[in-house]
């Protein structure tokens, strides 16, 4: 229901996800060099984010060519990192957070990219955080990846009628058989004995964001862990 690219414009299929990513390969690529041009990594998150003219440039020009395909999306989790460069072009745009509880991102990661766990908590709190942010004051639209998985049909149902009660007109409904049910492969639950090696933080923060996505009321964010970004720089450090 949602423009993101036409096949040449997208990331191809991997064994770990044949279904796609739904990522276009320009916006991938920006994020990429702004994240280099601010000493990082999409792994090894900057302290801050350094942006130019030429960088702005090319966020426009790629904005550009979604619009004239209405409705459209821009999907990359790098984007919660290079916000910066994006916010005041996106303006009007809504957010759709898709939250996926820490031990399902940490065993991807680990299953991709051979990282520890206690890494890919890290950088699982550090998105959720940069994330939750950027929608303060914004509105948006939440949903949980383990929600879809367990039920599509309501959960992709409400999140079609989200959508439409913000104003965003889909070309087409949401339908639930697009969801495949393969990719249950790829949940897991908190209760895994996996998720021992979670901070205290890292509980409060998943509580936190099952709320949001369920409509319940979330109260406050959880504080944050001081030393977070210096221990993702640690870490990553080692895989440089």
């Amino acid at each position: 229901g949602l423009f993101a690219g036409g096949e040449d414009e997208l990331l191809v299929d991997q064994d770990d996800n044949p279904n796609g990513f739904w990522e276009r390969t320009d916006v991938v690529g920006l994020n990429d060099a702004i994240l280099t041009d601010s000493a990082g990594a999409w792994f090894n998150p900057p302290g801050a984010i350094s942006s130019s003219e030429e960088t702005n440039a090319t966020a426009i020009a790629i904005l550009s060519r979604l619009g004239a395909r209405s409705p459209w999306l821009v999907k990359d989790p790098r984007m919660v990192i290079t916000w910066p460069v994006w916010e005041e072009l996106l303006t009007d745009a809504l957010p759709v957070y898709v939250y996926r509880n820490p031990v399902s991102v940490a065993i991807s990661l680990q299953r991709r990219n051979q990282f520890p766990l206690t890494f890919s908590f890290a950088l699982w709190e550090h998105y959720n955080r940069c994330c939750l942010g950027i929608l303060q004051g914004r509105e948006y639209v939440a949903v949980s990846f383990d929600d879809v998985s367990a039920d599509p049909a309501r959960v992709l149902g409400k999140l079609e009628a989200d959508l439409i009660e913000k104003g965003v007109t889909l070309s087409e409904p949401l339908s639930p058989g697009a969801f495949d049910a393969g990719l249950k492969r790829s949940v897991a639950k908190n209760s895994d004995s996996r998720a021992a090696l979670l901070t205290a933080e890292q509980r409060q923060l998943a509580s936190y964001c099952e709320s949001l996505c369920s409509g319940d009321t979330a109260g406050e964010l959880p504080p944050d862990e001081s030393d977070l970004l210096p221990r993702i720089h640690d870490l990553a450090s080692a895989l440089e």
